[in-house]
């Protein structure tokens, strides 16, 4: 190696699991190399490209970043630089959305929050509310008003922006497939709260605590960032 120029790669921003997945490709293909640190890696300039190509497969993405010393570097995933919202802090800004949600619904429809003495109209008119709700503040603020008031804010997971109409509106739809199939199809409301409990309960096992609308439209919910 020493015959030819090295080239540096920081792999801070890596997991274990990344590092020793890249470390599993260069054994394979023969290709020596060297750890500086526990996070730098060095290889000859020889297989420069190939070693680009195996950290684009293990990355999932071709943005590495070639920094003034001329070391290669894997950027800071927005996840790292923005923590998971705490489950407390998302269940009361739920509520919160819940109650500002049920008081529009209330002076649209009146007392009968399910719209059942209305025409047949009335549910529409609810489901409207609602998605005006959750799509248009999500798809323009990047939160509702509930995560405002508890600091918190829903971001594409890749890239660290707002989700826009298309992921807001999916984010919105996966949890309130089954209550519209309910609606159409006149199903029992059990099928509605266990579908909503599968969607919120994926956050449990999720260590990004992403429910399944997360999962779905490529979203996270995470602490807001600084002004």
């Amino acid at each position: 190696m020493a015959a030819h120029r090295q080239v540096t790669y920081n792999l801070a921003s890596w997991s274990p699991n990344q590092r020793g997945e890249l470390v599993a490709l260069l054994t394979g293909r023969g290709i020596s190399h060297d750890w500086r640190t526990a996070t730098t890696l060095v290889v000859a300039d020889l297989v420069e490209s190939e070693v680009d190509g195996m950290i684009e497969v293990v990355h999932g993405a071709d943005d590495l970043v070639l920094d003034e010393d001329g070391t290669k570097r894997v950027p800071e995933p927005h996840g790292t630089l923005l923590p998971a919202a705490p489950l407390v802090l998302r269940a009361w800004a739920f509520l919160a959305d819940a109650v500002l949600t049920s008081v529009a619904w209330w002076l649209a429809l009146g007392p009968a929050v399910d719209g059942s003495t209305l025409t047949a109209g009335g549910p529409a008119v609810g489901a409207a509310i609602l998605a005006c709700y959750f799509v248009g503040f999500v798809a323009l603020f990047g939160r509702t008003p509930g995560k405002m008031a508890l600091k918190l804010e829903i971001i594409v997971l890749e890239t660290g922006e707002r989700p826009g109409p298309l992921r807001a509106a999916v984010r919105f739809v996966v949890p309130n497939a089954a209550w519209v199939a309910r609606l159409v199809l006149g199903l029992t409301g059990a099928v509605d709260a266990l579908w909503q409990a599968g969607v919120y309960g994926a956050v449990l096992a999720n260590p990004r605590r992403r429910g399944l609308h997360d999962l779905v439209a490529g979203t996270v919910v995470v602490r807001r960032r600084p002004d």
